[in-house]
């Protein structure tokens, strides 16, 4: 399985176009960014580090993650020297192998004095991230200073911050952080996320649900249909969760193998009933669930 990426790419996108794609994909509209990538082959196919970065995110947000996490590994290993690539490997790791490995990488990686402002606030804001997993409060909250003296207007950094601070447990901080995400960039995705996820921690799910309906109306993809679900099923809105679970599959084109029992007519559990029954018996089990969970 590993030998397709070890092969030499032959689809070259215009620059134009790999542009249209991206701007695409960052409005939310990754299925309109899949019908105008396909045309150049599969995401494995596509040529160059940018390429190979970009279909590595699209594959994520299409239901791909083991894929993306193979993109994003594959573009830093033939491209070393980039610092967007290896960012995006270290992602991979810490998804795969966990925390401490994409620590060991991140240390081996140092710090890519040529990378942009952005990408060097992006890696310090990752180390925050891991530092605070494992509870270290000084060395998240340096990471995070050096982060944000970098790039203080940049959204993602407040989104790193605001997660690290929650698994240190200061969730009023957290919260100020995600604001200030969406303040510099509304709208933002991500931003959404980290806003829903505290707001339910904060016991204010209503106004989480809100923001993640709201967010459903204007991005696609599954990582935005999948975590609606979660929630439903939470405030136990099966119909609700139904028409979430089927979005979610129409919105990934590229979702990889669930085990039959997600989709089984006549699925049906005593209690929580078959949305329930169909997420827990097969979408748990799929990659993206144990993000999803801890978000949610």
């Amino acid at each position: 399985k590993g030998r397709q990426f070890m092969e030499p790419s032959q689809a070259v996108i215009p620059a134009a176009e790999l542009q249209s794609i991206a701007e695409d994909h960052r409005r939310g509209s990754v299925l309109q960014a899949w019908e105008r990538g396909r045309r150049y082959g599969r995401l494995q196919d596509w040529g160059g580090t940018e390429a190979r970065v970009l279909a590595g995110r699209l594959a994520r947000s299409l239901g791909a993650p083991r894929l993306g996490r193979a993109l994003h590994v594959c573009a830093s290993r033939r491209d070393p020297q980039d610092p967007r690539a290896a960012y995006y490997r270290a992602s991979a790791v810490w998804d795969r192998l966990g925390p401490l490995a994409a620590a060991r990488f991140l240390r081996a990686l140092g710090d890519p004095t040529g990378a942009t402002p952005g990408l060097r606030a992006d890696l310090f804001a990752l180390r925050a991230r891991i530092a605070a997993v494992f509870r270290d409060g000084e060395t998240a909250e340096a990471e995070l200073a050096r982060a944000v003296s970098l790039a203080p207007e940049r959204a993602w950094v407040w989104i790193e911050r605001a997660y690290a601070l929650e698994d240190l447990d200061r969730m009023d901080d957290a919260w100020a952080a995600a604001r200030r995400a969406l303040e510099l960039r509304p709208g933002y995705l991500p931003g959404l996320f980290a806003a829903a996820f505290l707001l339910r921690a904060l016991g204010r799910t209503p106004e989480a649900l809100s923001l993640l309906e709201d967010a459903g109306a204007h991005h696609q993809g599954m990582p935005i249909a999948l975590r609606l679900a979660m929630l439903y099923l939470e405030l136990e809105r099966g119909e609700d969760a139904d028409l979430a679970l089927d979005r979610t599959e129409a919105h990934a084109p590229l979702l990889e193998p669930l085990p039959a029992v997600v989709r089984r007519p006549g699925l049906h559990h005593q209690h929580l009933g078959e949305p329930q029954a169909r997420l827990e018996l097969g979408t748990l089990r799929h990659p993206l669930a144990p993000d999803v969970l801890q978000r949610l």
